[in-house]
């Protein structure tokens, strides 16, 4: 008689992966947004090079990201662990823009600073 459990184990493999590449999606379209959807926002003063970057590498996480989501993917456990830690650490960014920047400004209690451009 055989064990379930290798199964059960890639059974919550590919959920986990899914749920991770899910999350980091959303939080790494969320982190652009706060990103460079402000006028203030200091990625607008890096080179227009370094701007340039910075955009299409979050780009190409979260299009790998969805495309994890929507394949189903069935990765290694290693692959697994790094969009774990991908997730965790964009949904902390996202967050922390929310409620360093975006919702103070929302208020009314940030300051305006011209951005160079």
């Amino acid at each position: 008689m055989t064990s379930p459990i290798p199964e059960v184990a890639e059974s919550v493999k590919m959920w986990l992966n899914f749920s991770f590449s899910t999350v980091l999606f959303v939080s790494l379209g969320a982190f652009m947004v706060f990103l460079f959807g402000r006028d203030n926002s200091l990625a607008h003063r890096l080179p227009s090079y370094g701007n340039w970057l910075l955009r299409v590498g979050i780009s190409m996480c979260s299009a790998g990201a969805l495309l994890n989501a929507a394949t189903f993917s069935n990765p290694s456990w290693s692959e697994v662990l790094l969009n774990g830690g991908l997730c965790v650490v964009f949904l902390w960014a996202a967050v922390f823009h929310y409620y360093r920047f975006v919702q103070p400004w929302a208020q009314g209690k940030g300051k305006l600073r011209k951005s160079r451009k």
